[in-house]
């Protein structure tokens, strides 16, 4: 008797927990794939929705690193290497995304060529909304990669707490990321050992991480009487026993 009765606490506590993990998971939402160069995908124009307004070379490789998935190859100027995202180009992507996410996250590579190597190499990240109660609003974003590491992959995660909310009346949104090299010796057109200038950075896999819901007043309420009432029958089990 006192094994089944165990047996039955336990099972109790497991059920409320299944119970509580589900409730949560029903009111997560789903990460937001805003481009991963991969074929498909729903895009009305660019490069899956991304262009270059500043003339640079843009096109889909697989090249980097050996990777096996398509990446966004860049070519950037010396010091501009802005690519822009448009939301009638990408239509899956909206400014309630941008408001119901958590971060947004993509995968750099600095090719071999790059310099100089900069451990705090800072890409210019800018989230634009317009057209609504507001007008047109920037926001601006400032991680850093390190360039020394040639051919490597770096994760690259922007909390979007301290931008957030975006207008949410707002017609049309612009992303930006702009990555350049900036001045080098070894580019100089006065260095007698001038190297030819030919760069490039990688992206892939750029997406808006979705928000961890706090729990509601309800599931914790629920999950409070659950707890309670594992304790009370584990008590009666133990007198009883």
């Amino acid at each position: 008797m006192r094994a089944m009765k165990y047996r039955a606490t336990c099972s109790c506590r497991a059920l409320a927990i299944s119970l509580g993990m589900a409730l949560l998971s029903a009111t997560a939402t789903a990460d937001v794939v805003h481009s991963d160069f991969d074929p498909g995908g729903n895009y009305n124009g660019g490069t899956e929705g991304w262009f270059n307004y500043g003339g640079m070379p843009v096109f889909t490789t697989s090249i980097p690193s050996g990777e096996s998935s398509q990446w966004l190859e860049v070519k950037p100027q010396q010091y501009y290497g802005q690519i822009t995202s448009q939301n009638w180009a990408t239509p899956d992507v909206t400014v309630a995304t941008w408001n119901a996410s958590s971060s947004l996250d993509f995968d750099v590579i600095i090719d071999s060529a790059w310099i100089p190597n900069n451990a705090g190499q800072q890409i210019a990240i800018e989230l634009q909304v317009g057209g609504g109660v507001n007008g047109t609003v920037n926001k601006y974003a400032t991680p850093t990669i390190d360039t020394s590491l040639k051919n490597t992959v770096q994760h690259v995660s922007i909390p979007l707490a301290g931008l957030q909310p975006f207008d949410l009346d707002a017609t049309f949104w612009n992303l930006s990321i702009n990555l350049a090299p900036g001045y080098a010796w070894e580019w100089d057109a006065n260095n007698p050992a001038v190297q030819p200038y030919d760069p490039r950075y990688y992206l892939d896999n750029i997406t808006w991480v979705s928000q961890v819901p706090e729990p509601s007043s309800a599931l914790l309420v629920l999950l409070g009487g659950a707890a309670a009432a594992i304790g009370a029958r584990s008590v009666r089990s133990r007198k009883t026993s």
